[in-house]
């Protein structure tokens, strides 16, 4: 089988789409709407430790990337299992983390399109790393 026609590899790459595509939409509104990238970097640089490490979490979505250009990669990030199960972890600390923190917060109306497109990346490239992991432990 090639490589283009893994289904892991489809849905990493879908994954990562999602997550860039995520950036440039509205996350969520303030006052006014603001941009995924412009809310990374508010989590980032203004936000309490656990807007940071949310923010921080993209990192992992970086790393991903890894995986696909070299066997040793793919043996050493995903073959542990360790890289989708941190991943899957980030996208769910993203997922539960800001709903809550809107609910917490009266300026803020809610979030948008761009902040669940985000917070799903996680989850779709941790489940293609998985079926990536699954397929080499057999």
């Amino acid at each position: 089988m090639s490589q283009e026609n893994r289904p892991w590899r489809r849905l990493v790459f879908a994954a990562w789409a999602v997550f860039a595509v995520s950036f440039v939409l509205p996350a969520y509104v303030q006052g006014s709407s603001e941009l995924g990238w412009e809310a990374f970097l508010n989590a980032l640089l203004f936000g309490e430790m656990t807007g940071r490490v949310s923010a921080a979490t993209n990192l992992l979505v970086l790393a991903s990337l890894a995986t696909l250009r070299a066997k040793w990669t793919q043996s050493r990030l995903v073959g542990g299992r360790w890289l989708p199960l941190v991943v899957g972890g980030a996208g769910v600390l993203n997922l539960v983390y800001w709903p809550i923190w809107v609910a917490d917060s009266n300026s803020v109306e809610g979030l948008l399109a761009g902040y669940w497109l985000w917070a799903a990346s996680f989850l779709g490239v941790a489940l293609g790393l998985w079926m990536l992991s699954s397929k080499r432990q057999m």
